[in-house]
């Protein structure tokens, strides 16, 4: 049997790596948003697309919408895209989206949004709003059944866990988040929020050892004081 893998085997395996390399032999802006509208609409990518647009090819041949949309799935939101409309008969600041691209760009809106929430759950409300489901206009406005399919999406492709609860119309975040692209930002915030963790985890150590120490010391007062009576006890008896 060969070694040498298909590319719909290469494709399924890593599905990035295969528009990386096509998008290395892009030569005309016609090539590079083809290949860019393509990762877009792929149903099981949801990062690494500041990989992509770092390409020489991509930064050298993509039309400036097109790396502005890349940029826009990297770390944008729906809202983003919603707020910079196409002017009638002119390009705008991003692609025009299909369908699916619509759905992935919202279904990362929600990843963006539950990470930044302090609290474990979510409001359908908020949820809609950031997904531009908040029913502002008949073009938005959608059923709670369409609104909780994009939910199940989200949690099918394993890019966040939980439970949806219609009772209090709430979202409980019950676990793992998926990481989107890193910026320059998000490094500088992640960077504080690692040292945050070793000045708690620091100071958890510290009070860790502190009760060790005291717990010690009342093993020891105790264990003296238990001798001291058995010696009495002792004395009493002879």
């Amino acid at each position: 049997m060969s070694s040498n893998s298909s590319p719909q085997h290469d494709l399924q395996k890593e599905p990035i790596d295969a528009f990386l390399a096509s998008a290395n032999e892009a030569t005309t802006p016609s090539q590079t948003r083809a290949v860019i509208s393509q990762t877009l609409s792929h149903p099981r990518i949801h990062s690494g697309f500041l990989e992509l647009l770092s390409l020489p090819s991509i930064q050298n041949h993509a039309p400036e919408r097109a790396k502005n949309t890349l940029k826009l799935f990297a770390h944008g939101t729906y809202l983003d895209y919603a707020e910079c409309p196409s002017p009638e008969g002119e390009e705008g600041r991003y692609m025009d989206l299909t369908p699916k691209q619509k759905h992935k760009l919202r279904q990362l809106s929600l990843v963006t949004l539950l990470s930044q929430s302090r609290s474990h759950r979510v409001s359908y409300a908020d949820m809609r709003r950031y997904v531009g489901f908040d029913g502002s206009s008949s073009s938005t406005s959608v059923s709670l059944r369409t609104f909780e399919d994009l939910i199940i999406s989200c949690i099918y492709d394993n890019l966040f866990v939980g439970k949806m609860d219609q009772k209090t119309e709430s979202f409980i975040v019950g676990g793992d988040i998926v990481s989107r692209d890193v910026t320059l930002d998000n490094v500088s915030s992640m960077i504080d929020a690692l040292e945050g963790f070793k000045k708690r985890s620091e100071g958890l150590l510290r009070v860790l050892e502190e009760s060790g120490a005291k717990a010690s010391r009342e093993r020891r007062t105790e264990s003296r004081e238990w001798k001291e009576v058995e010696k009495s006890v002792e004395e009493m008896r002879g």
